[in-house]
């Protein structure tokens, strides 16, 4: 096992024959070149190698969550649906033997390409960028009553002193 900052040069750390395992789970959406991170990944797996990636789900986002304080982040950089995780595993060489939509998007990778891999329009109908934006922003504006009572809780919180936020605390 190694735990490698996925800047760093891999390869220098193993031996030739790559990894039988990679686990990259809730990562990539925070990277600034998710393709280029996939294909580390992939020229990192050993030739019977398996990636597991899992990413949030922006399709799954429920109704009247809070989205500006709960789901989006300044450390997210990138928001996958099925259709689009798919592919960008694709590009980068990876090929889906199992893959699941739940709240999270995960996936069983491996190296190459083969009919029997999975394909995006093998999940569900493909999702377009725009129907994912349109789903987005409906959740948004379903969010703000939530989104606005949690920033004020957060305001206020920064305006009084420890001693007194630790005596509310006591009377949740």
């Amino acid at each position: 096992m190694i735990a490698a900052d996925v800047s760093e040069d891999w390869a220098s750390k193993t031996d030739s024959a790559g990894f039988d395992l990679i686990i990259f789970r809730h990562t990539l959406e925070h990277m600034l070149d998710p393709v280029g991170t996939l294909r580390k990944i992939e020229s990192s797996l050993s030739k019977d190698g398996y990636a597991y990636i899992v990413v949030p789900n922006c399709m799954r986002i429920s109704a009247g969550a809070r989205m500006r304080t709960d789901f989006f982040r300044p450390v997210h950089l990138y928001y996958f649906n099925p259709t689009t995780f798919l592919k960008i595993c694709e590009n980068a060489g990876l090929v889906a033997d199992i893959i699941g939509d739940e709240n999270e998007i995960w996936g069983l990778f491996r190296k190459g390409s083969s009919t029997k891999a999975m394909k995006s329009n093998d999940l569900a109908p493909e999702i377009s960028s725009q129907q994912q934006l349109d789903h987005m922003v409906e959740r948004l504006a379903q969010s703000a009553k939530h989104d606005r009572k949690a920033i004020y809780k957060i305001d206020v919180r920064r305006l009084l002193p420890t001693p007194i936020i630790k005596l509310l605390r006591r009377f949740r």
